[in-house]
């Protein structure tokens, strides 16, 4: 890691923590903005090729991806949560 390799002992990381926080939230404006675009696949005459049979592929694709950014409170659907903390002072590429 560029860490390891360029950093002189006792060097600052910035930032030298992260949390990491997964909740779960829904978002109506969110959701038909990620399934707006998919329905690009949608399209039977792109330059006379039918694309539609990818679309529902697309569509699986593109909702299986991560969301980050910051989020309202109002939008939580639990209180649960989960946390992780990122040490990238001494974080290995493998616990990555």
């Amino acid at each position: 890691a560029a860490r390891d390799m360029y950093l002189k002992p006792g060097g600052l990381m910035m930032p030298s923590t992260s949390d990491i926080i997964v909740a779960p939230f829904t978002d109506e404006t969110l959701f038909n903005e990620q399934n707006t675009k998919s329905n690009f696949w949608e399209n039977s005459a792109f330059y006379g090729i039918d694309l539609s049979p990818l679309a529902e592929k697309a569509k699986q694709e593109n909702m299986s991806q991560a969301v980050v950014g910051y989020f309202s409170s109002d939008i939580l659907i639990s209180c649960d949560k989960a946390k992780h903390v990122i040490d990238f002072r001494t974080v290995s590429l493998k616990e990555l």
